[in-house]
């Protein structure tokens, strides 16, 4: 399994055991004193534009691969003219393909959540069955945009916005597309890599308390994208031997289980949701697709639902890869 993460001004590494981080871009010379042609062909993807962006190194997957994994095998010897940083002294960044990264997220798309968030906002009862029937009926997914610069770090802390008192969490998993294209196969997706997602969100207005954000009872603008309010990581996981289509989720709150689920039971799966988008917009390498999250958020219990406040720290655990944690701070 390959970690690879960002960090300081958009720089790439790769997380190697010890709680370290291996600076691609920086320990390239040391890589071409023993394989010189692995660091050539690494050279074009961490210097200039490529630096702060993934596609490139996502594009050219099948050729950086190999020499990454030599990298990362010099950093776990030791080798002294590998450069790493312990992981506590980095600032990390979200993996993210680069700081303009185009972000689809999915809505509604648990049944067991979907249906009960549904009912309270709708008022009338929805089922999970109304909810697992739509694709069959030719429904498609549905969700938002996610604004770049709302994405936060592993660590950042969470702030709700101003006057806000419903602040919930949401667990989900984001993957990164290692092609992309028109018209895709639902049942072939490209991925390269995952990651953990939290898609925190304001509920105050769902209930009439405080200004309305959104115009449109199920439509999701600024609920889902004030600053802060999607972090993500710590890392990527890149590794063919996950299925990102049964990839287990849990949530825990100050330690408690909230949420304990699994993208096995998405309504529409990341290869359906790609082949939504694809049969109108052209996916790219490192377009990325988050999962729509489980039951057990605090807006399925109502107004009085166990929401987070200052103090709460969030942990969010996919496939016992990496687990994403932040603390929710006063605004």
């Amino acid at each position: 399994m390959m970690k690879i993460a960002r960090f300081g001004d958009w720089s790439t590494g790769i997380v190697v055991s010890g709680d370290r981080v291996v600076d691609v871009a920086a320990s390239l010379p040391a890589l071409a004193e023993d394989t010189p042609e692995a660091a050539a062909v690494l050279r074009p993807l961490f210097s200039g534009p490529a630096a702060a962006d993934w596609t490139p190194l996502i594009e050219a997957w099948d050729a950086a691969r190999g020499p990454l994994r030599l990298l990362e095998q010099q950093a776990e010897r030791g080798e002294s003219d590998v450069v790493t940083y312990r992981l506590a002294d980095v600032a990390l960044l979200p993996p993210i393909t680069s700081p303009h990264a185009t972000v689809f997220s999915a809505g509604a798309n648990f049944a067991d959540h979907a249906a009960k968030a549904k009912s309270l906002i709708l008022g009338r009862t929805i089922t999970e069955d109304e909810v697992s029937a739509e694709p069959g009926q030719g429904l498609p997914p549905w969700g938002f945009i996610v604004l770049p610069r709302t994405i936060a770090a592993a660590g950042a802390p969470l702030v709700p916005p101003p006057g806000v008192t419903m602040f919930d969490y949401e667990a989900e998993v984001a993957v990164i597309l290692r092609s992309g294209g028109r018209d895709l196969d639902p049942d072939a997706l490209p991925v390269w890599g995952f990651t953990a997602w939290n898609d925190v969100s304001v509920r105050d207005h769902i209930f009439g308390i405080g200004p309305a954000l959104d115009r449109g009872i199920l439509v999701w603008a600024i609920s889902k994208n004030f600053d802060g309010a999607n972090p993500c990581g710590p890392w990527a996981v890149v590794d063919e031997e996950y299925d990102v289509a049964d990839l287990h989720m849990v949530t825990r709150v100050n330690g408690e289980v909230r949420q304990d689920s699994s993208t096995a039971k998405m309504v529409y799966t990341f290869g359906a949701i790609a082949a939504h988008l694809s049969a109108y917009v052209t996916l790219r390498p490192g377009d990325m697709l988050v999962s729509g999250t489980p039951a057990g958020t605090a807006v399925e219990s109502g107004p009085g639902g166990p929401y987070l406040k200052p103090g709460d720290e969030v942990e969010i655990t996919i496939a016992d890869a990496l687990t994403l944690r932040n603390r929710v701070v006063g605004a």
